[in-house]
């Protein structure tokens, strides 16, 4: 935002660009701009109160470090953690992927798509013996 103050836009696009490879810098001005929090003067074309954030900035999230961080005890139990959840969540995925397929193979019995004729044909009857309603859109 000071770099849009004191620049403009344009040297605020070029610097998001060149500096955070964003793609389409555009769309995060735009996205700040709308932010309530960042207090957009339309009128004067700049962001008012630039306040020190308690967040850390663009350019503190992008900075790559030369040195490896020293990891404290607290924050690998942490890590752990996380691939746990990571694994549990892996075991998930498979249990749904696993039940899609068993209600593709349900639907099986009922719907038959040719693709060499390129036709849908679907068992009415098994389908209603089964409990199923059948509507056609």
């Amino acid at each position: 935002m000071e770099i849009y103050n004191s620049s403009g836009r344009e040297e605020a696009k070029r610097y998001l660009t060149e500096k955070h490879d964003i793609k389409y810098p555009r769309n995060v001005i735009l996205r700040l701009k709308r932010d309530i929090n960042n207090k957009y003067d339309q009128e004067q074309d700049k962001f008012l109160c630039v306040e020190e954030s308690p967040f850390l900035e663009l350019n503190e999230l992008c900075e790559k470090s030369n040195s490896e961080p020293q990891i404290p005890l607290s924050e690998s139990i942490i890590n752990n953690e996380i691939n746990n959840s990571l694994a549990i969540d892996d075991e998930i995925q498979q249990m749904l992927q696993s039940l899609a397929m068993e209600k593709l193979l349900a639907m099986t019995k009922y719907i038959n798509l040719n693709q060499a004729t390129r036709e849908c044909i679907v068992n009415k009857n098994s389908l209603e013996l089964a409990g199923y309603k059948v509507k056609i859109n």
